[in-house]
């Protein structure tokens, strides 16, 4: 039971941190993407992102499928979320209209999430490390 609040915990953190960002991010890029409504994130907008975040905090549970390699986890993580951010954001908000759009928005998200994975690996392992050098003191 523990782990499952442990669990659930990790999903609303991730929700709430990823919702965070991708609003902050777009409010902040405002004045570089045209747009001609006044209301630049609606309702449903922020309902398709807030849908995306909780998407992408359940994918993390992915990694709780035993008797699977890591890298297959990681390649089926990657897809599902890929898939989520296709449907949540490109689709559902209507924010990107051109091919253009979409190819350059596909491509950003593929290079933040290996940036996130790479700055998330080099974490753990540094706390990894810390304490396995505090467990042999």
């Amino acid at each position: 039971m523990k782990r499952f609040f442990s669990e659930l915990k990790n999903v609303f953190f991730t929700t709430g941190m990823t919702f965070t960002c991708i609003v902050y991010l777009l409010t902040f890029t405002r004045s570089f993407i045209e747009s001609k409504k006044e209301n630049f994130l609606g309702t449903n907008q922020l309902s398709c992102i807030l849908l995306f975040s909780f998407l992408l905090g359940l994918c993390s549970l992915i990694f709780l499928i035993p008797k699977l390699p890591k890298g297959i986890l990681r390649l089926i993580h990657f897809v599902v979320s890929g898939v989520a951010f296709f449907f949540c954001i490109i689709v559902l908000t209507d924010l990107l209209s051109t091919p253009l759009y979409i190819f350059f928005a596909l491509m950003l998200y593929t290079v933040i999430y290996f940036i996130v994975v790479g700055i998330s690996a080099l974490i753990r392992g540094a706390v990894r490390r810390a304490t396995a050098e505090k467990e042999e003191e």
